[in-house]
């Protein structure tokens, strides 16, 4: 936790650094830029596009995206992206924490280098080429510009609807280039003042806050050999194409998620619901079991995190400033109290878990939380977090760690994407990537609701179906893993046996 708390605090004063630091002046972007790939500038480039084929969308010409390559001064998106960075890195702890605590099992040295371990592994995957499923840019993605530098591949495909493609692999188009004196990084779309690198770390340290609950709750079930497969199959079955359809500009990019529900709480909370039905996971969990100290620690370090968040983000790219962080507090907020009420009434809700009931507003606020007022934003914390409550008290008998998961990410993120299609107003919401205006219910429009009930049943789909089915094919894979080395190992020391044998 010291090391977590130093490294915050760090980002945050190389941030404000950053912030206050004499801008470079502007002729930098008027300079020419120096060769591309070697032996093509940018006019042989376009020469290349003006004979290439025509898209099979809107006759456009096709091609490979490759990022622009740009000069970077400091500036205020750099910045809040690195202290957005430092934040996440309060969620994962403050995740493993909160969790661990409700199942009331003890934080030994043991498991808590097994879990970074696991953690080290996944970032390593998610860099080398799960990023790339994730994020790869196509010509369908509403980041792409007309005016981009493009290198054409004719053999290869421009990118689909549904899952990115390798373009990314070890970090391919992401590092910087050297040329004339000048280093020049990639970025990721046409406007952006940080490097394309700079977000991909950001994406990273996102994807491992939301698989740390996951983690937490089958680490006690799970030996190390199956949790690896069972995590990176699912990075690559669930996480990557919800960000890839939602966020990489994929067939559901249509969806107005500010916070990222879909591939985080959507798919938290049904990938639990799937992992309850394993058939050694079930049982349920006394409220004795719960261990304060580590609970309300978790609940300080994740909450924090998350407000911290919600600030950068809403500096970065809200349309409205601090409209993303003021709402998100005001429904976690409404979310207590309705969690108290309903613990006051009924025995299933636990009083002394009040930190859930925060978590569960403001994961309701997270999709739509840049796009409806703050009196909006109440209410829908408010429906979110009873929501949860009414699925805690359907269940009859005290709630298990993964039944908890479920009703407080996945419940409220489905209930939050539809409110967010009842609630926008075009006023606080502008435009999303393509153009076209968000309006809620509310503001005469009922195409968002569609898109965002849609959104959030595919997703619950998906996970759920991967918490049901990637366990067992994990723990297939760990047995085989398993057998194998322990049969290498005992060929091993019998051969040593013989060759000592025959000295």
């Amino acid at each position: 936790m010291i090391y977590f708390g130093s490294l915050v605090v760090k980002s945050c004063l190389w941030a404000c650094v950053l912030m206050c630091s004499p801008q470079e002046p502007e002729q930098a972007a008027t300079d020419s830029p120096p060769p591309l790939f070697g032996e093509r500038t940018e006019d042989q480039v376009l020469q290349l596009l003006a004979n290439a084929p025509p898209g099979d969308d809107d006759g456009t010409r096709a091609g490979l995206k490759v990022f622009v390559a740009e000069r970077f001064s400091t500036g205020h998106q750099l910045a809040f992206l690195i202290a957005s960075c430092a934040c996440l890195c309060l969620l994962v702890p403050g995740a493993f924490l909160l969790v661990s605590s409700i199942q009331g099992s003890a934080l030994s040295p043991e498991r808590v280098t097994r879990y970074a371990v696991t953690l080290a592994v996944l970032s390593l995957a998610w860099v080398m080429f799960v990023y790339s499923l994730a994020f790869s840019r196509n010509v369908h993605s509403y980041d792409i510009q007309q005016r981009e530098v493009q290198i054409l591949d004719r053999d290869t495909a421009p990118g689909n609807l549904f899952i990115g493609d390798l373009n990314h692999w070890q970090m391919q188009g992401l590092l910087p280039e050297w040329g004339g004196g000048v280093v020049r990084h990639p970025q990721r779309r046409a406007g952006d003042s940080f490097p394309h690198s700079i977000f991909m770390l950001f994406q990273t340290m996102f994807f491992l806050q939301a698989i740390a609950p996951l983690l937490a709750i089958t680490w006690p079930k799970l030996d190390l050999w199956a949790a690896f497969p069972l995590w990176l199959l699912w990075s690559i079955v669930v996480y990557a194409p919800l960000c890839y359809w939602t966020r990489g500009g994929g067939w559901l990019a249509d969806c107005v998620d500010a916070g990222g529900t879909v591939p985080m709480h959507v798919a938290i909370g049904f990938t639990a619901l799937g992992l309850s039905y394993m058939g050694r996971t079930t049982s349920a969990l006394p409220k004795l079991q719960l261990d304060r100290a580590s609970f309300y620690t978790g609940s300080v370090v994740y909450l924090g995190g998350v407000l911290l968040l919600a600030g950068c983000r809403s500096v970065l790219s809200a349309s409205w400033p601090t409209f993303d962080l003021m709402n998100g507090f005001l429904g976690g907020v409404s979310g207590l109290l309705i969690w108290v009420l309903v613990a006051r009434r009924s025995r299933f809700v636990n009083e002394q878990q009040w930190p859930l009931g925060f978590v569960a507003g403001m994961a309701t606020l997270a999709s739509g939380s840049a796009s409806m007022p703050p009196t909006s934003a109440i209410i829908a914390g408010a429906i979110g977090t009873f929501a949860c409550c009414m699925i805690l008290c359907a269940r009859q008998r005290e709630a298990s760690v993964y039944w908890l998961l479920f009703a407080v990410f996945g419940v409220t993120g489905v209930v939050g994407l539809a409110l967010t299609g009842v609630l926008s107003s075009p006023e606080i919401a502008g435009a999303d990537l393509a153009g076209k205006p968000i309006v809620g219910i509310i503001a005469g429009g009922n195409e968002l609701l569609r898109v965002q009930l849609l959104t959030g049943a595919i997703a619950a789909t998906l996970a759920f179906t991967a918490g049901l089915m990637l366990p067992q094919v994990a723990l297939a894979i760990g047995w085989v893993l398993e057998k194998s080395l322990s049969n290498a190992g005992t060929s091993k020391v019998s051969s040593d046996t013989e060759a000592t044998l025959n000295v």
